[in-house]
């Protein structure tokens, strides 16, 4: 097993000086688990509870690529789709027919980064979506944005008759034995890490735009954190998953499994596919639902030469690769709770990073 001291150090050293409650880390390589383990709280609010390695956190946009860009590449690799089809030959009542699938999956789409599509009242979330307006054309530039994988889910299930939970069991979760991996509704004899009281954050966001706010209240808790997903029934293509460190540790796994040579949700070449460098903007390059470099991803101690892929949450959850190292890095936090707050979360991962591929070199070399 790896040393990880200086890395729950470190972890123990963030949450001490508030930038969340506490964390569950995870590292694989294409043979499994490497090292596990948590720091700190589960909750602070309304009384403290110590975090521990089974705690499932809401991944929020993590769910974009462990779920929906893999569901949708798998179906393109049974024949049901392609991801150069157009949007109009899914969801024919879209006024964007000519935009393709592959710009949903790159954000080149030209569709804003974020709306409250319950703020119209007697308008359902799906059709508030369709009313979105572009901000530029299509392919024009990278907008990292949820619009684009609510669709891509919406894609997924006028494609299959299914609805992507039942899409997200068949295809990724139970095939990678994600035991711990659930949407929504508290899991029998499970942790759930909560996340904001309330949520005042997005309501705040919902009156900067001139929009009715839907007001939630308590703490959030087995429940997904963005509204927008919650409001589409708890699981949407952009958030929704619930999962522990060990179980996105899994998924983990399969993706190095594969960059090695190895067919198993996904054939090799077409993760491969996946994790290639497609979209470039100034600051930022994507892939096929993925994160291939980010300006808050900033070189630290051991990172210099490491070229990383993955995707991060907003609640504080992350999933990265060093493929050259055949590492996989997961780090999940509540940093939402009980409040949204500015959190570093770019350093603080960027740190993690730095400290985990440390760890794998000293591994390497005893």
């Amino acid at each position: 097993m790896l040393d990880c001291r200086r890395i729950e150090a470190f972890l123990k050293e963030q949450a001490r000086a508030g930038q969340f409650p506490g964390a569950v880390y995870a590292l694989v390589d294409s043979r499994g688990l490497l090292a596990c383990g948590a720091i700190g709280l589960t909750r602070i609010v309304p009384f403290g509870e110590v975090a521990n390695v089974e705690t499932a956190y809401d991944l929020a946009s993590l769910t974009k690529p462990i779920l929906t860009a893999t569901i949708l590449l798998s179906l393109q690799e049974q024949g049901v789709l392609s991801i150069s089809d157009p949007l109009g030959r899914w969801l024919p009542e879209s006024p964007w027919p000519e935009i393709q699938l592959e710009q949903l999956l790159l954000h080149t789409s030209g569709l804003p980064p974020w709306s409250p599509l319950y703020g119209l009242r007697g308008v359902s979330p799906v059709r508030a979506l369709f009313r979105l307006s572009r901000l530029v054309a299509s392919g024009k530039r990278v907008q990292y944005g949820c619009p684009n994988f609510i669709l891509l889910g919406l894609v997924l299930e006028r494609a299959t008759g299914k609805e992507l939970r039942q899409l997200a069991r068949e295809i990724v979760l139970e095939p990678l034995a994600m035991e711990h991996s659930f949407f929504g509704g508290k899991a029998v004899c499970q942790t759930v890490a909560p996340t904001e009281w309330g949520n005042r954050h997005e309501q705040g966001m919902s009156l900067a735009e001139g929009l009715r706010p839907l007001v939630r209240h308590g703490i959030i808790e087995g429940a997904v954190h963005d509204t927008n997903a919650f409001s589409l029934g708890g699981l949407a293509g952009n958030a929704g998953l619930f999962s522990t460190a060990e179980d996105v540790g899994k998924y983990a796994v399969f993706l190095l499994r594969a960059l090695g040579g190895q067919n198993s949700i996904l054939r090799s070449e077409t993760v491969r596919q996946m994790l290639f460098p497609r979209a470039f903007a100034a600051d930022e390059v994507r892939s096929w639902g993925w994160l291939v470099r980010d300006p808050g991803i900033n070189p630290s101690p051991g990172l210099e030469s490491q070229k990383l892929v993955g995707h991060t949450g907003f609640t504080g959850t992350s999933l990265f690769l060093a493929p050259q190292l055949d590492l996989g890095m997961v780090l999940l936090t509540n940093r939402v709770h009980p409040t949204v707050r500015p959190t570093p979360m770019a350093a603080i991962r960027s740190r993690f990073h730095g400290l985990c591929v440390q760890a794998r070199l000293r591994f390497r070399s005893t």
